[in-house]
């Protein structure tokens, strides 16, 4: 096996991997379905398209959710949600490390029980022991994965991966920044289509709404890597 055969051979292990994380919570939908009957050769498809530098992400599905709030959803094609798992496992250590302690979203050990520990211990802390008064602030950054650019949270991804590394989980450092540009300068906007009514975004502020931002600007709600872009860019 030469090094192109070999490179392939871990692509399409890792890309096999990635799969199995992505159906955890997609079973049975059925454009998880329809990926799972020809798994084989659609993980040999995406592996090729990789390699080849000719992967492009593929039309997402735009509708609009009520519960808790109004919002916007880009739902990815199963086969892009393979690969925005494959470049969570190859950022995630190092991206993770990085980060404040107090950064939650996609983090390992980091679910609700564990925040609400580190609220119960900052408010024992501030009123000593609920001993003295004290305030909470709580706020939200409005627009937040609206407004990011995509220019700034891509800089900001490889300035965070080490430099010295020529591959991560065996994947070629070229191959995972292309991902990374196919991922991040994806607009979704043009590329995707409308499920249910135009009035269903009858509502929704403006400010809400891919739609109404401009080329390079705004991450849709719902991917992995949009929450783990969020944390980078924050």
């Amino acid at each position: 096996m030469n090094k192109e055969e070999d490179e392939y051979a871990t692509l399409l292990y890792q890309l096999h991997l990635s799969y199995k994380h992505a159906r955890k919570n997609k079973r049975n939908t059925q454009n998880q379905l329809a990926f799972e009957l020809n798994q084989e050769e659609e993980l040999f498809k995406l592996a090729t398209q990789i390699q080849n530098r000719t992967y492009r992400p593929k039309p997402s599905i735009a509708f609009i959710v009520y519960k808790p709030v109004q919002r916007e959803i880009f739902a990815a094609d199963f086969s892009d949600r393979v690969v925005h798992h494959l470049i969570y496992r190859s950022i995630y250590h190092y991206i993770d490390k990085q980060l404040i302690n107090d950064a939650y979203s996609c983090r390992k050990n980091k679910g609700t029980l564990y925040g609400i520990n580190r609220v119960d211990k900052f408010m024992r802390s501030c009123t000593h022991n609920y001993t003295k008064e004290a305030y909470v602030l709580k706020l939200d950054i409005e627009g937040y994965f609206m407004n990011m650019s995509h220019q700034i949270i891509y800089d900001k991804i490889i300035e965070l991966l080490p430099s010295n590394k020529t591959s991560f989980l065996g994947i070629k450092r070229e191959s995972l920044f292309f991902l990374l540009k196919q991922t991040i300068f994806n607009d979704v906007v043009t590329n995707c289509r409308i499920k249910g009514s135009k009035n269903d975004w009858k509502g929704l502020p403006p400010s809400k709404s891919l739609f109404n931002k401009p080329k390079g600007v705004g991450l849709p709600i719902g991917n992995l890597t949009s929450q783990v872009f969020g944390n980078v860019y924050l």
